[in-house]
């Protein structure tokens, strides 16, 4: 028998990307709630685990200290879902093979992260009716999840923005136990801005203060609602200070920003007051990044909001000491 953690007032959770894992952390899953174990994916119409080596390894160290593992399905680029959400045949046959590989392999409940319904963005088979066909398919998993134990959990992982279009929120909410807001990747591809701010400025294109109120707007409830913090950054090539025009914008590791930029003094680290959101600048380079700083303030607005939690893209992406999952534990104190 498994003795997981209770849920807690204000949950942690974090993706873990099997690509990247090279074992736990010491002492994190003590600071960890649950592990969305990232990713399982649509291959003719059912959910293959095929790209989860570590899946083992990942699970029973997991049990061991009591945190739950989830099991993701999907991510940016992954394709299938369109169709195996189509007809209610299609979705009965995608929904057994989720509850067969939950019950296999002892998995504590599912995180659908389809990128996105309707659209194909990136660069994915879509359908005006997906909307409306992942609401049903959502309402057939969460019986068959609640059949095979009521206590397994249902989440999804959405966008900060534009998420209207995607998925009929109100009708969701019920099925859910949270709805994790992908508050990161938020800037500009054309100039250096924020791209993981808690508050709106002139240097940002959304936030997660928008995104949060735009969900319980729509219909979500604000005890579900998971806020976004990243491990990692963005860097604008070409540009010159925060606003200013860039020639490319690409993803940086945390731990890569501190040796290389923070850590450099020829490189001048900045903190956005309005937005809540740390910078590193200098030789026509800036870097949009979280820092413990940042990751506390995420974590207050969280307990000043009555919000479920946060969680994290990506576990692996944290340095040696755990320096940002401390900051989320310090934060929610």
């Amino acid at each position: 028998m498994i003795n997981l953690k209770p849920l807690k007032e204000k949950m942690v959770f974090t993706y873990l990307y099997d690509r990247l894992f090279t074992g736990y952390r010491k002492d994190d899953l003590k600071r960890i709630d649950v592990i969305n174990y990232s990713f399982g994916v649509v291959e003719d119409g059912k959910v293959s685990l095929s790209r989860l080596k570590n899946i083992e390894e990942v699970i029973g160290g997991a049990h061991a200290e009591g945190v739950r593992v989830v099991l993701s399905i999907g991510g940016w680029g992954a394709g299938g879902f369109s169709e195996a959400v189509s007809t209610p045949e299609s979705r009965t046959t995608f929904v057994k093979s989720i509850v067969e590989a939950v019950e296999k392999h002892h998995f504590d409940g599912v995180d659908m992260d389809w990128e996105y319904p309707t659209t194909s963005v990136a660069g994915i088979s879509s359908a005006p009716e997906d909307r409306e066909n992942f609401t049903l398919f959502m309402e057939e998993l969460r019986k068959a999840l609640n059949d095979l134990d009521e206590n397994l959990l249902l989440t999804i992982a959405v966008p900060a923005s534009n998420f209207n279009t995607y998925y009929e929120i109100a009708k969701l909410n019920p099925l859910l136990d949270y709805l994790h807001i992908m508050t990161y990747d938020m800037s500009s591809m054309q100039k250096a801005t924020h791209h993981t701010n808690l508050y709106p400025s002139q240097y940002s294109l959304a936030s997660v203060d928008e995104a949060v109120n735009g969900y319980i707007e729509s219909g979500i409830t604000k005890e579900k609602v998971i806020v976004g913090i990243a491990y990692y950054g963005h860097i604008f090539t070409g540009a010159n200070g925060i606003g200013s025009e860039c020639t490319k914008r690409t993803h940086i590791t945390y731990v890569k920003i501190m040796d290389e930029y923070v850590n450099n003094p020829e490189y001048q680290k900045g903190y956005d007051e309005d937005a809540k959101a740390s910078f590193v600048y200098g030789k026509d380079t800036f870097i949009s990044y979280e820092d413990a700083e940042s990751i506390k303030n995420k974590c207050r607005y969280v307990k000043e909001h009555g919000l479920g939690g946060v969680m994290v893209w990506e576990y692996c992406q944290d340095d040696a000491d755990s320096t940002l999952t401390k900051a989320i534990v310090e934060g929610l104190k």
